[in-house]
């Protein structure tokens, strides 16, 4: 899209809106920086009513060193986004960004981005959106199941290789990712910042193959079992981290996503014992049989 309508200069043109401050050559000169509770309070001094988050730093050290100070104004609109650059030596404010001052390309694109992350509404927003993507991933997964059942029973007792192809691909593609996101969060406590995304394409890649090489029934059961015990490991990887072992939940975030990782983590397991039990006493001519018949 960016290229046929753009000629591949949008995010160039996009970059004013994602960068509060353009980009300085280093100055090759050390220079200390400002101590954070002094670039926060000049941040505040800024733009009022902005709450900082994170900070930013570009060329920390160097005597153009800069900071990006994100954070929110609580006001009752969409976009609630805010910021400001500083120099992170001499404390100069270069750039704010507030809602009620943006341009109306970068209030659509903020807006954009908090009804996609759900910022807009706290809390309780951000959890609806992680229940609705709960029940969207299940009713994905569950329709290919139906559907698969469904060019079953037109075949009768025939089982064609595309049908089991399908049926392990289902399988392997969404729990694969399954386990690799459940995967991420023990690698995000326990290994070296910057190494999730391997951990989750390794393990995604090896559950897509098991469901590939294995039966049918059989590897939908298996990598079901293998999502309970990867999800059960995050609240155990919360007493340790990259350095040694940590004391777990100091924090009420954590805690609550550890219990609510038990809580899938059994509904997996209960899912995988569903599987089973459907594939010994169910139809014996179904791609999800125990037993499988002949592949034509």
């Amino acid at each position: 899209f960016q290229f046929l309508v753009f000629d591949g200069k949008l995010m160039q043109i996009l970059e004013p809106d994602f960068e509060l401050a353009p980009h300085v050559a280093p100055a090759k000169r050390a220079a200390p920086l400002l101590p954070v509770a002094t670039l926060l309070e000049r941040a505040r001094s800024a733009s009022p009513g902005f709450v900082p988050e994170s900070l930013a730093y570009h060329d920390a050290g160097d005597a153009n060193a800069r900071v990006e100070v994100y954070g929110r104004h609580d006001q009752h609109r969409l976009n609630t986004l805010g910021g400001v650059a500083l120099d992170a030596t001499t404390g100069q404010v270069l750039r704010v960004l507030a809602p009620a001052t943006m341009s109306p390309g970068t209030a659509a694109l903020r807006g954009l981005q908090a009804l996609h992350f759900g910022n807009f509404g706290h809390a309780p927003v951000r959890w609806l959106y992680f229940l609705l993507g709960l029940g969207g991933a299940f009713l994905f997964y569950s329709g290919n199941l139906l559907w698969i059942e469904t060019r079953r029973k037109r075949r009768l007792v025939d089982q064609p290789r595309r049908t089991h192809a399908m049926a392990r691909l289902t399988v392997g593609v969404c729990l694969g990712s399954v386990a690799g996101i459940s995967a991420v969060f023990i690698a995000a406590r326990l290994l070296a910042p910057g190494q999730e995304r391997d951990v989750y394409y390794a393990v995604f890649a090896a559950v897509l193959a098991w469901a590939l090489i294995r039966p049918t029934a059989r590897g939908a059961y298996e990598v079901l079992l293998a999502c309970a015990v990867l999800t059960a490991l995050i609240p155990l990887a919360s007493c340790a981290s990259a350095s040694g072992v940590a004391l777990p939940w100091q924090d009420a975030t954590v805690l609550v996503v550890d219990l609510i990782a038990l809580a899938v983590a059994w509904a997996y397991w209960q899912l995988a014992r569903a599987s089973k039990r459907r594939g010994l006493q169910g139809d014996p001519n179904s791609v999800w049989a125990w037993q499988a018949r002949a592949i034509h």
